[in-house]
């Protein structure tokens, strides 16, 4: 039980150790740690894995380390460690183990000023934490998740427009291209959600790729719900395209869009959006370097940018009028290494409830990558 408690604590608590990728269309994969390669005065950690010895070995000569890649690699170790653990602890002694493979976890923290009436300024920050592990002992094609990423989320969305609550579950593997996955909103009283998923991806021709996406689900607070969607990408001569269109539904948006509708305050008044929502969003700009992310094609947000400048917009709306516009110029880039990045980006938003009067942001903030590098997998290659 100790032990199943510091999994479950080593979980929560990875993104807050360290609050205190370069060729012409390149992947970066220098980002993708082996987890055997480890850094001097580490924390030895014993493991049921001969050949993961959980002590970190400094490369001698390197007068570029500091500090911040022993925090690093210590922080990856102790956490894969910890899923090594969790998966061969009830693996029985006559039973085959099969390797772990290496984890990815990825933390960001942005944030939002805002000018309040009486000329304060204040900020809204926002954690984004996303935990990728793989369990094959514990059962063949289980994968666990610990993510505040929303998975009712368009493509488009970023993290201040999503519900970012702390989500823990797994998920499982079925026919071709589907995916189930089942979980909690860690809040006080626990919100269990389910949900399918279907998101193959086509290559068209050398430079196109498509991915649609159909996506079923059900949240205790909010019921069920729908979200259909494609996005097309183009990525050649470092410049990135991408473009996707969404439409959702949800049981709570139809019971709000009826309510809007009768309430005379509401900027909805005597419209009924019938709880759906569209949203089309195309990035395009220079991208020299980009993540090595499976999901790259299914999302329109720049999240797996490593270097590079794009122009973002972005239109919402309901079943019956155009909701919001929004221009984004987003910027990421190395901000130490290939391991922290800055993200910078400026907005100008138009909404109809404001009769279209242009609004002003600026969204800031740093991603830390802790990524274990697994030679099975097959990574993507630029064109």
């Amino acid at each position: 039980m100790k032990k199943l408690l510091q999994a479950s604590l080593l979980l929560l608590t990875t993104p807050y150790l360290l609050y205190a990728q370069n060729t012409s269309d390149s992947i970066n994969t220098s980002v993708l740690m082996d987890p055997s390669e480890v850094v001097e005065d580490a924390i030895p950690v014993k493991t049921q894995d001969a050949d993961n010895t959980g002590v970190l070995k400094m490369d001698e000569g390197d007068d570029e380390r500091t500090w911040i890649d022993t925090t690093h690699e210590w922080a990856y170790q102790k956490s894969q460690d910890t899923v090594v653990w969790l998966d061969t602890r009830f693996v029985a002694e006559n039973q085959k183990v099969v390797p772990t493979p290496p984890s990815r976890f990825r933390i960001g923290v942005y944030a939002r000023p805002e000018l309040e009436t009486d000329g304060t300024v204040s900020f809204s920050p926002v954690a984004d934490f996303h935990a990728d592990v793989d369990l094959p002992n514990l059962e063949r094609r289980l994968k666990l998740f610990v993510s505040t990423r929303d998975p009712t989320a368009s493509p488009g969305e970023d993290a201040f427009e999503s519900d970012n609550a702390l989500r823990i579950g797994a998920s499982r593997s079925f026919l071709k291209s589907w995916d189930f996955s089942a979980g909690i909103k860690a809040r006080w009283e626990p919100e269990p959600f389910v949900f399918m998923r279907w998101s193959p991806e086509y290559t068209l021709g050398n430079n196109w790729s498509v991915a649609p996406q159909i996506k079923p689900f059900w949240q205790s607070n909010d019921g069920f719900g729908g979200l259909t969607s494609v996005v097309f990408n183009q990525w050649n001569r470092r410049m990135l395209f991408r473009q996707s269109l969404s439409l959702k539904w949800t049981q709570q948006q139809k019971e709000d869009d009826q309510n809007d509708s009768v309430n005379e305050n509401s900027a909805q008044f005597g419209e009924n959006g019938e709880g759906y929502r569209w949203d089309s969003t195309t990035i395009y700009g220079y991208v020299p370097e980009l993540l090595n992310e499976e999901d790259y094609g299914q999302r329109v947000s720049g999240d797996d940018i490593a270097r590079g400048t794009v122009l973002k917009a972005q239109l919402t709306g309901s079943a019956v009028e155009t909701l919001q516009a929004n221009l984004t110029l987003y910027n990421k880039g190395p901000f130490y290494k290939d391991f922290v990045y800055y993200v910078v980006g400026p907005e100008v938003i138009w909404k109809s409830e404001n009769d279209w009067k242009e609004a002003y942001q600026l969204t800031f903030g740093f991603e830390i990558l802790l990524w274990g590098k697994d030679p099975y997998k097959k990574k993507h290659k630029g064109h």
